[in-house]
């Protein structure tokens, strides 16, 4: 699934978010999936679908936003992350053009998106899970 397509927007995010000490130290491979999931879903355009993984995720405490990664949405790392995930082969294997704009867009989405979910449902899981 990460080299084929299905998973390899995912696994790109994941392997941006490596390039930074900070998450690579604090963070699961699959805390750095988790939100690789609903950002490849942006650049997917699919929200729908995007915030249902996003509710979910926020209810078994999956991170589902950047601070939740030791991140935020203006951070000079962004474009550490998105400089990695382009790096990473198989996410030009997804059946559109991948490219920086494509990236940034579904990172910044899915931070923008996994903000409004915490807002409504909270993020008590993830609390529960990081403290």
């Amino acid at each position: 699934g990460f080299e084929s397509g299905g998973l390899a927007g995912a696994h790109g995010f994941a392997e941006g978010y490596t390039r930074i000490p900070a998450v690579e130290q604090q963070y699961l491979h699959g805390e750095m999936v988790a939100m690789g999931v609903i950002s490849q879903l942006m650049m997917e355009r699919d929200t729908h679908e995007a915030e249902r993984v996003a509710e979910f995720f926020a209810s078994v405490g999956l991170p589902i936003h950047l601070e939740q990664l030791g991140l935020s949405g203006g951070d000079p790392g962004i474009d550490e992350v998105v400089e990695g995930a382009l790096a990473f082969a198989p996410i030009h294997n997804l059946p559109f053009a991948v490219d920086a704009n494509r990236v940034k867009e579904g990172l910044v989405g899915a931070n923008q998106l996994g903000m409004r979910v915490s807002e409504r449902l909270g993020d008590a899981a993830y609390r529960r899970l990081h403290q």
